[in-house]
């Protein structure tokens, strides 16, 4: 079975997914600190906050404790051990994948395949696509969208970017990032009940739109199928055999070749 943390599938089916750790936004508590027990006058963070740029809606994720990886017996040899995480601070999710709409008003161009210039344009001949998740971007394209977000909406840049070396100065930075492997997996919850309810999948017919199947239980769109989505983490096929407990960012990640990705896509 080959894994899907780090699958040889095409480069057009990588996407984006949207992260943030504050900002703006006070956000309540930790998982050492109930925000009740928290005695400040600052408001707390909104549930649910829109980007100025692209109009990107991200829903507040709270913190929690929950298994990482598959049970014995199920899964691939890098998905074990199982093994309980703690998220210690909330943070922001996309609640859909960053559309090619979305995409362009940062980046000023169009690189997904499944659009009207792009090489499966056939596949969604008559189709708007500027709802469908934008494809087609490496690694290095998502964290450069992440900063030039922050950047036109006045915040400091969460990565230092020299050439394809990527830093992280300091992690509760308020600049928009890729969630870690475990906030997707903590994100995206358990298997639902129906997949074809929530999930685009299954099928070789190109992209779907963003949101238009059932949310998971962190009100989040996609978060299976449609397009694969990039985390920030390093991929090390032994990494959960020695993983932290709390809030863990994978493995020395600076110049990393490999990343990992999750979530599947339209054609698994």
């Amino acid at each position: 079975m080959t894994s899907d943390r780090l699958c040889k599938r095409l480069i057009l089916t990588l996407g984006l997914l949207l992260a943030a750790s504050g900002g703006p936004w006070e956000i309540p508590g930790s998982a050492q600190e109930p925000a009740q027990s928290k005695k400040s006058t600052r408001s707390l963070a909104p549930d649910l906050v829109t980007t100025k740029m692209g109009q990107i809606k991200l829903k507040l994720i709270p913190a929690g404790t929950f298994q990482m990886g598959s049970p014995d017996g199920v899964g691939s040899e890098d998905e074990h051990p199982q093994h309980e995480v703690r998220i210690t601070r909330p943070f922001y999710l996309g609640v859909t994948e960053v559309s090619q709409a979305q995409y362009e008003a940062v980046m000023g161009n169009k690189p997904s395949y499944f659009s009207a210039a792009g090489g499966g344009k056939d596949k969604i001949a008559g189709q708007s696509t500027g709802e469908h998740p934008v494809e087609t971007v490496s690694w290095l394209d998502a964290v450069k969208f992440c900063n030039k977000l922050s950047e036109l909406e006045g915040r400091k840049p969460f990565y230092e970017i020299n050439g394809e070396t990527v830093r992280v100065p300091g992690w509760k930075a308020p600049g928009y990032r890729l969630p870690t492997e475990a906030e997707w997996e903590y994100a995206c919850g358990g298997d639902p009940a129906d997949l074809e309810e929530h999930a685009w999948f299954g099928a070789p017919s190109g992209t779907h739109a963003v949101g238009k199947k059932l949310t998971n239980r962190s009100g989040l769109h996609d978060m299976l199928g449609n397009v694969w989505e990039w985390c920030w983490d390093a991929y090390d096929k032994d990494y959960y055999k020695q993983s932290p407990r709390d809030d863990p960012m994978g493995p020395d990640a600076a110049g990393a070749a490999l990343r990992v990705f999750r979530g599947g896509c339209w054609d698994c």
